[in-house]
């Protein structure tokens, strides 16, 4: 007999995952063939455990009176936010009802669906095959690099003519070899389109090159930080295949996450670098000295690596985050 419920659970192919993680992303789809209708989100595997600890309790007579289920977000910081899906158990009805919100501030659900005790049964045994087929203890370990730099800091770059200059210096001629990403960002960016990635503010992203190493502070526009280092001075240990002990501290190569980058950028020549100006940063960094720029002000707002392949390598800084682009060159 066809399902009239159909469960889907992708666990998150790109998942980096924290030692301490007590739960692993996962898509879930459920879609409803009566009514045409499909509903894909977020998930994790804790939430799921629940639903189907909740069913076995129902069938076995434990849920004695009607009942409202919630599954909160585990990512989010306290428990303010819950998952678009919840369900109603009916006990006096017999009846599970699947509820659907497009946002939490919503005064009502924009999808009811009543569930049969068979489409309940359905919908556990397909979740708790496809759960139990999973290995999430090992879910989420990943190629962690760190690098043990020399004791030198950060310098904010005042001058984005300056900072081109210096990049120029150290990048020409050279082939970007890898890009490696805070372990903290590479599973989670705030968002993702082909040949773009969109990441929180303040992460460090490190270039290497075939003989320099460039480690970079992307705070915002105008808010660049950054040291560079021959290679040869630069301890690199990795890859561990492991879960993440400290995500600031540990990188993963940014490699095609996502399967966003459709565009090359590894192994391929730098042919020039620009560094666009701004006059603007948008908040107080600590450590940024007024004192120091410049008149016309020219801070650094987004710098590009132009490839002898035809396609360029940006960073660009935003209000309080950065992205990571790659398109092919302009005249």
């Amino acid at each position: 007999m066809a399902k009239e419920i159909e469960i889907k659970i992708e666990p998150n192919k790109f998942e980096t995952r924290y030692a301490t993680q007590d739960y692993v992303k996962c898509g879930l789809s459920i879609k409803f063939k009566k009514e045409d209708r499909e509903f894909k989100l977020w998930f994790d595997s804790k939430s799921l455990a629940e639903i189907i600890s909740e069913i076995e309790m129902y069938f076995s007579g434990e849920i004695t009176e009607n009942t409202d289920t919630v599954y909160y977000v585990p990512w989010v910081i306290g428990n303010f936010i819950i998952y678009q899906i919840t369900f109603m158990i009916d006990v006096e009805k017999n009846k599970w009802f699947f509820r659907h919100k497009k946002s939490q501030n919503d005064a009502e659900f924009d999808f009811i669906y009543e569930m049969s005790e068979n489409e309940v049964r359905s919908m556990y045994e397909q979740i708790k095959s496809q759960y139990d087929a999973i290995d999430w203890d090992n879910i989420g370990k990943s190629e962690i690099y760190t690098f043990n730099f020399p004791d030198t800091e950060f310098e904010w770059c005042y001058s984005a003519k300056g900072f081109e200059a210096a990049l120029s210096s150290v990048s020409k001629g050279k082939e970007i070899c890898a890009i490696y990403v805070s372990a903290m960002n590479y599973s989670d960016p705030l968002r993702v389109k082909t040949n773009f990635v969109n990441y929180y503010h303040g992460s460090e992203v490190i270039v290497e090159l075939n003989d320099f190493v460039i480690d970079l502070l992307i705070h915002a526009h105008g808010l660049y930080q950054w040291r560079r280092f021959d290679k040869k001075d630069v301890d690199l240990v990795g890859p561990q295949l492991k879960f993440i002990d400290d995500g600031d501290e540990e990188f993963c190569k940014l490699g095609n996450v996502y399967d966003a980058f459709e565009l090359e950028y590894l192994n391929s020549k730098v042919s020039t670098v620009k560094v666009d100006a701004t006059s603007y940063w948008p908040w107080a960094a600590r450590g940024f000295d007024k004192s120091k720029l410049g008149d016309p002000i020219d801070i650094p707002e987004n710098l590009h690596f132009n490839l002898a392949n035809g396609n360029t390598l940006s960073f660009l800084g935003w209000d309080d985050d950065f992205v990571i682009k790659i398109e092919k060159n302009t005249p």
